[in-house]
C-alpha cells in the first residue's frame, strides 16, 4: 500500500511541477538557514563537553569593587591564589593554572615567534586534553619538559614522531619533547599548541615581564582552575577567596586599600566560580584563554533559526493547503471509485511528507556548497558530520517530517471529508442560455 502511496505521490509532483518546484524550494531554503545557524549554536554550546572529567573543575574570575567605580570582572585570577586556595579553602580536591606568553623559538637554523602556554605539572591530570604519545602524569615533571599539539611537531620537525627531540627557548633553554596532543578542536577553550612547566624562578630572583611571579598577588593574569569535592558548593568556595587575599596581600598594600576603601579591604576582592564547560560564554572571560563568546548571542541565533523553520513550516502548510483545494474533484472521483476517507488522509500525508523530505536532501546539498564560504565568514572551520553529529541530522529529519506531516494532515482531513455528489455536481458547467 506504501507503495502505491509513494508512486501517486511522485506522479502528482512531476505534474504539476512549478508548484512541486516553489513549495520545495521554499521550504529547502528555510532549512538550509536553519542547519547552518543549528551547526554554529551547536558548536558554541559543545565547548569543551567533549573532555572528559571535567563536571566539577571550576574556573576561578575576581570581581575587582574600587569606590565611585563599577565592579570590574577580571576574568582571570593572580599567581599565587590557585595554590593557596587549595591549602586554604575547604572543598577545594586540586588546582591548576595556565599562563601564556610569547617566546623566541629555534629548531637547527629556524626561528619562530611562538604564544607558549605555561602550565602546573598535574594540568594534563586535572584537564584531561587527549594525547597521541608521552604520559599525561609526567609529561611535564621536568623544568626542561614541553608537550606539543601534533601541528605544532610537524611545523618544527616536519613530522609528529618528536618524542626526544629538542626545541631552544629565547635562545637559552633547550626543552625536551616529552609529549605530543592531538591537535585540539575549535570547541575548546584553550588555543596554544605549546606547553611547559610554570615559572618557579629559583628564591632570591624575580620573574620576567613575560612570566608571572609566583607570589604577585594584585596582577591578574592568569587561569586560575579547581576541581571541587563531591557535593561542595561553588558558592561556598568562591566566598572563601577574599579572606585568602586578606591574610596573603602584604601590610603595606592592605593598609593603603583601606586608607582607599575605609577600613573595607576586604571589601575590593571578590570571586566566583565558573563552570568549566560555561567559561567560553561567560563575558568578561580573560588571560590566557579563547576570547569568550555571548550567551545571548548564541541564543538570540537559536531563535532566528526557530524562527526561520516556523515560516518556512507555515508557507509550506498554505501551499499545500491552497493546492489540495484545487483536488476537490480528484478526492471525489477517488471515493465514487471506493477510495476511504484513512486512504486518502494516507495519500496526502504521504505527499506532504516525500515533499518535505526532498526540501530536506536539498537542504542538506546546499549546506555542503555553502560550508566552505560559511567557514570563512565566521573565520574557523565548521562541518557537518552526519554520523558523528547524528542527532543533529535526526533532529533535522524530524523537524522536515513534522513539517510535512502538518502541511499533509490538515488538508487531508477537510478533503477527505467532502461528499462526492456535491463536489462532482459543483463541477459541471451550467447550459448556457440561448441568444
Amino acid at each position: 500500500m506504501l507503495h502505491n502511496y509513494l508512486i501517486t505521490a511522485f506522479r502528482s509532483l512531476f505534474r504539476h511541477k512549478l508548484f512541486s518546484f516553489i513549495n520545495i524550494a521554499g521550504l529547502a531554503a528555510g532549512l538550509t538557514a536553519a542547519i547552518l545557524i543549528g551547526l554554529f549554536v551547536q558548536q558554541e554550546l559543545s565547548f569543551d563537553t567533549w573532555l572528559p572529567g571535567s563536571e566539577r573543575i571550576y574556573r576561578i574570575a575576581l570581581l575587582v569593587h574600587v569606590p565611585g567605580e563599577p565592579e570590574r570582572d577580571a576574568g582571570a585570577a593572580s599567581a599565587p591564589l590557585g595554590p593557596a586556595a587549595l591549602e586554604e579553602i575547604p572543598g577545594i580536591q586540586e588546582q591548576t593554572r595556565l599562563h601564556a606568553h610569547n617566546a623566541a623559538v629555534a629548531v637547527s637554523n629556524r626561528h619562530y615567534s611562538q604564544w607558549i602556554d605555561q602550565v602546573d605539572s598535574n594540568f594534563f591530570t586535572m584537564i584531561r586534553l587527549p594525547f597521541i604519545a608521552g604520559n599525561p602524569a609526567t609529561a611535564l615533571a621536568r623544568p626542561d619538559d614541553v608537550v606539543l599539539t601534533r601541528s605544532a611537531a610537524i611545523r618544527y620537525f616536519g613530522t609528529d614522531q618528536a618524542m626526544g627531540r629538542t626545541l631552544l627557548f629565547d635562545q637559552t633553554t633547550p626543552r625536551v619533547v616529552t609529549g605530543i596532543l592531538r591537535d585540539l578542536p575549535y570547541n575548546t577553550q584553550f588555543q596554544g599548541d605549546v606547553f611547559v612547566l610554570y615559572p618557579r624562578p629559583p628564591p632570591g630572583t624575580s620573574a620576567t615581564k613575560r612570566e608571572p611571579d609566583p607570589d604577585d598577588w594584585t596582577t591578574m593574569d592568569v587561569s586560575s582552575y579547581v576541581r571541587l569535592a563531591p557535593g561542595t558548593d561553588p558558592k561556598t568556595v568562591a566566598d572563601g577567596i577574599p579572606a585568602v587575599f586578606s591574610r596573603h596581600l602584604s601590610p603595606a598594600f592592605m593598609s593603603e586599600l583601606a586608607s582607599v576603601m575605609h577600613g573595607a579591604a576586604g571589601d575590593v576582592f571578590k570571586a566566583k566560580l565558573v563552570p568549566f564547560q560555561d567559561v567560553h560564554l561567560t563575558p568578561n572571560t580573560q588571560g590566557s584563554i579563547k576570547p569568550p563568546n555571548s550567551r545571548t548571542l548564541v541564543f538570540g541565533f537559536a531563535a532566528i533559526a526557530a524562527l526561520v523553520l516556523l515560516v518556512a513550516g507555515v508557507n509550506f502548510t498554505n501551499l499545500a493547503t491552497a493546492r489540495a483545494s484545487l483536488r476537490a474533484r480528484e478526492v471525489a472521483l477517488r471515493k465514487v471509485l471506493g477510495a476511504g476517507k484513512r486512504q486518502l488522509v494516507m495519500q496526502f500525508v504521504t505527499e506532504a511528507v516525500l515533499t518535505a523530505l526532498l526540501a530536506l536532501s536539498i537542504a542538506f546539498a546546499a549546506t555542503e556548497v555553502l560550508l566552505p564560504a560559511y567557514s570563512g565568514f565566521l573565520g574557523h572551520a565548521i562541518t557537518l558530520d552526519y554520523l558523528g553529529n547524528w542527532p543533529f541530522v535526526a533532529a533535522m529529519v524530524a523537524v522536515a517530517g513534522l513539517t510535512g506531516l502538518i502541511g499533509g494532515i490538515y488538508p487531508a482531513f477537510i478533503l477527505s471529508g467532502f461528499r462526492p455528489g456535491r463536489v462532482l455536481h459543483s463541477t459541471i458547467a451550467a447550459p448556457q442560455a440561448p441568444g
